[in-house]
């Protein structure tokens, strides 16, 4: 009975010595100084950029994402920093947008812990609140994501395993709002009452994201187009393959002003329904008609401003609607 539990006592000191000298995983990684930062509309704030790796490091690069809508990087510095090459550029990402890289290296290696990469201003642009994301992450034996990767390497300049607290950026003011609006299945002829902190379709488009497979353009001569980006005063044809709720954040889109030559444009509107003719008072005389696409039959409407009421299909503009309006001459659209 001695012997037996002599021989588990034994297996168990065995077991605890063993989990105790099981080295540690590397725990590196990126972090921002502060994690939470925010600014008034135009106005900015400094924020530190930060490594933190177990063993001395020979080369960084960091990738940010960020939404410019909120916010935009004007300045960047390398003061309080010690590295033989260093910069800082903002690019364009093709599926996440603008980003921020900065590249950096030691010939001589880092010290191992915590590493100032850099000290970045940043201004608000709009209000909202954008992540500021470390991303397109290269970890060992793993294939090179496009666009700049984000990576830490040793001193034989191999790859290093790390992760990314992220931060977050407010720009204060006017919070945004939530825009709705129910999409049928076929084509649908939109606008956007809203500017959003990101006008890239993935971002605007992200609510209804697997329910839609083309939008569109209307370019004058060329005809339609396809398109990446969407903004406020113009229209967009989006092709539905199932009945959605289209929503987006933003800020209200209150005035217009659309320069238009002689033919056919497709334009948005502002964020409420006005009456027409005073939504159109500024072309009085330059326009032939105003269009506008019924999604629940697949067809046009029109508005004729010599026409007598009762011949006009509608008699006001309202947001979130896309309209073709066919200007006689050289003119510019605005309201209010």
């Amino acid at each position: 009975m001695k012997k037996k539990l002599i021989f588990k006592t034994g297996i168990m000191l065995v077991l605890i010595l063993t989990l105790f000298t099981i080295p540690a995983a590397a725990d590196n990684y990126f972090y921002f100084n502060p994690q939470e930062s925010s600014a008034n509309q135009g106005e900015e704030v400094t924020v530190e950029l930060w490594a933190h790796a177990d063993v001395s490091l020979s080369s960084i690069q960091c990738h940010v994402d960020f939404k410019p809508g909120v916010v935009n990087v004007t300045n960047g510095s390398e003061e309080g920093t010690d590295w033989d090459l260093w910069s800082w550029s903002l690019r364009e990402d093709p599926d996440y947008g603008a980003y921020l890289f900065t590249p950096l290296a030691n010939f001589g290696g880092t010290e191992a812990g915590d590493i100032l990469c850099g000290t970045f201003t940043l201004k608000g642009t709009n209000p909202g609140v954008t992540s500021l994301d470390v991303i397109r992450q290269w970890q060992p034996n793993e294939s090179q994501p496009i666009c700049d990767p984000s990576i830490m390497a040793n001193m034989l300049n191999e790859l290093l395993p790390f992760h990314a607290n992220n931060g977050t950026f407010t720009c204060t003011g006017d919070m945004p709002d939530t825009f709705e609006k129910d999409l049928v299945e076929g084509w649908n002829l939109v606008s956007m009452p809203l500017t959003p902190s990101d006008n890239h379709i993935s971002f605007v488009l992200s609510s209804i994201d697997g329910k839609y497979d083309l939008v569109k353009e209307y370019t004058g001569g060329s005809g339609f187009a396809d398109i990446t980006t969407m903004d406020p005063g113009d229209g967009y044809f989006i092709r539905m393959t199932e009945d959605a709720t289209w929503t987006y954040d933003g800020v209200s889109y209150d005035s217009i002003s659309n320069s238009m030559t002689n033919g056919l444009h497709c334009i948005g509107w502002v964020n409420s329904s006005t009456d027409i003719p005073d939504a159109l008072s500024s072309i009085d005389g330059s326009y032939r008609y105003v269009a506008r696409w019924n999604a629940s039959i697949q067809d046009y409407e029109v508005y004729e401003p010599h026409a007598p009421a009762v011949f006009n299909d509608f008699d006001t503009m309202d947001k979130g609607v896309g309209y073709f309006l066919s200007a006689t001459t050289a003119c510019t659209l605005t309201y209010p």
